[in-house]
């Protein structure tokens, strides 16, 4: 009797092969995919730089805001009114 050796011993099974479009198909999704992280990527990049930019805009016009509160005198309209200011009559006729 012949052993089992002699042929090679356990037999390998054949390695399963997609179809030649499908494996096209695969390659494309992969491609595809990355580009579109890095598509996700330059757009966190941009969103972080456009948050910078409008933290530092609003602080530049805070920054004006204060100096010019420091150098202008108040507003007629922001300071407190005199209680003689106060008449029921509005300049439109009685109430």
């Amino acid at each position: 009797m012949i052993g089992k050796k002699q042929f090679g011993g356990k037999r390998r099974r054949r390695r399963f092969v997609k179809p030649r479009r499908e494996r096209e198909r695969d390659k494309w999704v992969t491609k595809r995919s990355a580009a579109r992280s890095g598509d996700y990527d330059k757009w966190f990049k941009v969103r972080g730089k456009l948050h910078e930019a409008d933290v530092e805009r609003k602080n530049q016009i805070k920054t004006v805001d204060e100096f010019l509160k420091q150098v202008l005198p108040a507003s007629p309209s922001s300071a407190p009114r005199d209680a003689s200011h106060s008449d029921t009559q509005t300049e439109h006729g009685p109430p």
